[in-house]
Formats: C-alpha cells, structure tokens, sequence
C-alpha cells in the first residue's frame, strides 16, 4: 500500500459509512471519558489530517468544525476538548478565527499546534500571522 488516499489491501472494498463511524466515536468515548475523568486526564481531539469527507473508504468526522463541535456535544465532558493544529484548520478553509473564538470561549482548546501551515496565508487569503492567533487564543484564556 502506499501512503496517501488509497485502502490498505485488509480494507479493499469495505466502505465505513459516517453513521458508523458516529456510532464508534459515541462508543468508544461513553467509555474511556469516564476512566479519564476520574484520573484527570484531558482528551484532545485532533482534525483529520487531511480534512477530507472520505479516505479509503472509511468516513472522516473531524475535517469541519461542525464535526468537532458535536463531538462535544454527544459525549460532554470538562475532560474533552481539541488539539486545535492550525495547520489543519487552515485546510479546512476560512473560518479558524471564528473557530479559536468559538471554542476558545467554551475553555475547549487544550492545545495548539503552530508547526504546519501548508499554504495556509492563499486559504486565507490574507495576513494572518502566527502573532494574531497568539493574541486570539490569549483573549480566549489559553
């Protein structure tokens, strides 16, 4: 198999829908949040790295901001929040301002990646400079 989009030759053919994918995400965090709770440990979720709909055939939830939102919603807990990679953000598209607003204001970021901004000032479209998300995540209390 080679890196990338392509399926890895135990998955050729299966196809895991988003629903299931959900289901899994639910299943999986109904019982490690509990454990991680009463050890104080924090969860940080990670975007798909790329943010894609699909990647071998196997559903992506966390490409949009949407994806980590309900995230948070399905399974609350004061130990779930994100790995908010700004690089993966920025592949998402416009929008990570509002985002680190968003879910800086709800104390949801519990960590921030700056090393990856793969053309990250022509998504944008403008001079967004690693200052600006500094100042940003500071307003929000990080």
């Amino acid at each position: 198999m080679t890196a990338g989009t392509r399926t890895l030759d135990i998955l050729e053919g299966v196809t895991i829908s988003r629903s299931e994918m959900w289901d899994n995400y639910i299943r999986f965090m109904e019982a490690v949040v509990p454990v991680a709770e009463e050890s104080g440990v924090k969860l940080a979720l990670h975007p798909d790295d790329p943010p894609v709909l699909m990647l071998g055939g196997v559903a992506r939830l966390f490409y949009e901001p949407e994806g980590f939102q309900r995230a948070l919603d399905v399974v609350p807990s004061p130990n779930s929040g994100l790995d908010f990679c700004m690089g993966c953000f920025s592949e998402m598209g416009p929008g990570v301002v509002e985002s680190i607003r968003h879910f800086g204001s709800m104390d949801k970021i519990f960590m921030s990646i700056f090393g990856m901004f793969r053309d990250m000032f022509l998504v944008f479209r403008s001079a967004l400079s690693v200052k600006v998300m500094l100042m940003l995540l500071m307003l929000c209390g990080y």
